[in-house]
């Protein structure tokens, strides 16, 4: 959990614009309506880090695609929307939020997790800082018009395997983020600095099964037979466990940010997560 003034767990439980979503678990769990209320839905807008990967991409995964099996589903729903490839400029003019925004209801929760397509090399990807700022206070702004809880998440931390450290090119992206959380009282999950926590006790080898590790600046893929040359500056995507692990230190700082009611119980989580990284071990012995 970051040190910073105004993370999630404080900005979760002291904000007037959760009650909906309080109010929503209390009477869920303590009364037995005639029509039960529609439970309120978890939607994420993000990038190429959160995603869906298709088949081709494999074994590369968002870690967006494991938070469902750490969720219950008799409490929340989960929509993720987020998508390969896309920044936040990207994002928008594509129209993806605009159709995001049209599905989202008074109660929901919004995650935003932009940065690291949006500090990409590529120029139809790469978005200035400036910009990247005003984007993100428009998703901040538009959610809470339509009575949503936005929340900012910073990127997730990527290996650098040249070095055997961490890659440090997205940082500013994710002081922007930091910074709009401060000022604009908007709840934040810190993923770099919870990632980067989890990268530094895997260590560099096993930082290589929580990311496809690229020996020689090509994907190898859980096959072995088939190779993808990558642009430098996307070389590291998680794996499944890495995806899996990932998700699970963001139940955490959901945990602790009030929204405990939504997950399933730490073992649980612990459990499914396991299975996800043995099977993943088998496979690759093969």
């Amino acid at each position: 959990m970051t040190s910073m003034p105004r993370t999630i767990p404080q900005r979760l439980l002291g904000l007037a614009r959760m009650a909906p979503i309080a109010l929503i678990l209390c009477c869920a769990n303590a009364y037995a309506a005639p029509m039960p209320l529609q439970p309120p839905t978890l939607r994420v807008a993000g990038d190429s880090a959160m995603a869906n990967r298709r088949p081709e991409q494999r074994p590369a995964t968002g870690w967006g695609e494991s938070l469902p099996m750490l969720l219950r589903g008799d409490v929340v729903q989960y929509e993720n929307r987020a998508a390969d490839g896309r920044s936040s400029r990207r994002y928008l003019e594509e129209g993806l939020w605009s159709k995001l925004m049209t599905a989202t209801k008074s109660g929901d929760v919004v995650f935003i997790a932009f940065g690291q397509d949006d500090a990409s090399k590529r120029p139809e990807r790469y978005t200035a800082p400036e910009a990247f700022r005003a984007n993100l206070e428009r998703f901040v702004d538009e959610a809470r018009m339509r009575g949503a809880t936005p929340v900012l998440l910073t990127q997730v931390a990527q290996p650098d395997f040249r070095s055997g450290g961490l890659r440090t090119d997205n940082t500013p992206y994710a002081d922007v983020v930091r910074a709009i959380a401060v000022q604009r009282q908007v709840p934040l999950m810190d993923m770099q600095r919870a990632s980067e926590a989890l990268l530094r006790e895997a260590g560099s080898e096993g930082a290589k099964t929580l990311f496809v590790y690229d020996s020689e600046y090509e994907l190898v893929y859980a096959n072995r037979n088939t190779r993808y040359v990558l642009p430098v500056d996307d070389e590291a995507s998680p794996t499944a466990c890495g995806a899996a692990r990932i998700a699970q230190r963001a139940a955490m700082l959901m945990r602790a940010g009030g929204l405990e009611a939504w997950l399933e119980d730490a073992q649980t989580i612990d459990q499914r997560v396991t299975q996800v990284c043995n099977a993943q071990r088998d496979a690759l012995k093969r």
